[in-house]
């Protein structure tokens, strides 16, 4: 099969006149998937997935579905600029922190992609999820995306942001003759500096765990992600050539509630993090937590927060 790769420093994308003349809302699997069920009569996966919106026990789950599987993309007034990954990063509580009806551009270096829920473990952990009414196939299930700062929190998961492509977006990217099944992402991706645009998801299949929802991490599973917020679906794929400038842990100041901002700085030493410290200081920025990370050589984060103008 002849893929179809634009490159810019490496860019995959879509034509959005293109997508949006296609519907999607039930999605039908290209393949005879024995592991999927449907729940509408024709055998498509609706907005809704698994989950029956005129169930009261299910009306939550039938609402996210929905936001996990839109297919379209975000037009330039949906995106909350303010919004970068040092800002998902960020310590505190997650809800409330971003608008899930807008859109985020975020830029990190890319530690994994793999086939999203459980259905890239074995049995009896095999299974899909309610947004793709229970795929197993990796053609009809999200591909998973790992997302860090810098490369030196590739082995620290907690560090970690989860961006995702779905399999409506993939399908639209057939269509154009653009390979994003979760191989094709992996190859091109892991290990790369790379730009991703979609809608932001708020996760609440993960509030247990995500650092910024389970901070003593007392609950079941342990945490293995930082926030439960999410590029969910990815809608557009730029690969960067090198590390961006300047790098994202030192990117501008990123609003994350209602009353305060916040921004992230990092120094080799405590003397030159108190001295930026002292700096923004200037500017009412207050130092709000200080994380040491041994392995990387700026060890020493520290995350600032002022009141909102």
């Amino acid at each position: 099969m002849r893929v179809k790769i634009a490159v810019v420093g490496l860019t995959l994308t879509v034509s959005i006149v293109a997508a949006r003349a296609q519907n999607l809302d039930n999605y039908p699997p290209r393949d005879a998937n024995p592991d999927i069920y449907n729940t509408n009569a024709d055998g498509t996966c609706p907005l809704t997935g698994a989950a029956n919106p005129t169930v009261s026990t299910e009306k939550a789950k039938a609402e996210e579905n929905k936001l996990k599987n839109r297919w379209n993309f975000p037009a330039a007034s949906d995106f909350d600029q303010s919004v970068n990954l040092a800002a998902m990063l960020a310590p505190g509580d997650d809800h409330g922190r971003f608008d899930q009806t807008r859109a985020a551009r975020i830029t990190g270096y890319v530690t994994d992609c793999i086939v999203g829920g459980s259905a890239h473990r074995a049995p009896p952990q095999h299974s899909g999820e309610s947004c793709n009414c229970g795929a197993t196939s990796p053609l009809d299930t999200d591909s998973h995306i790992d997302v860090v700062l810098t490369p030196a929190d590739e082995t620290i998961a907690t560090r970690h942001v989860i961006v995702e492509v779905t399999p409506r977006i993939r399908e639209l990217m057939r269509r154009q003759g653009i390979d994003w099944t979760t191989d094709a992402l992996r190859a091109q991706l892991k290990h790369h500096w790379v730009e991703f645009e979609g809608w932001l998801f708020f996760d609440p299949d993960h509030l247990t765990g995500a650092v910024n929802t389970d901070p003593d991490d007392t609950k079941q599973p342990p945490n293995w992600r930082a926030t439960v917020w999410e590029l969910h679906p990815v809608t557009k794929v730029t690969v960067l050539n090198g590390s961006p400038t300047p790098p994202p842990s030192t990117g501008s100041p990123s609003p994350i509630s209602g009353q305060w901002e916040y921004q992230m700085i990092s120094a080799a030493d405590a003397m030159s993090l108190l001295n930026q410290t002292n700096s923004q200081g200037s500017q009412g920025w207050e130092l709000a937590a200080v994380l040491i990370d041994t392995s990387r050589p700026d060890k020493y984060i520290g995350f600032l927060k002022r009141k909102k103008p």
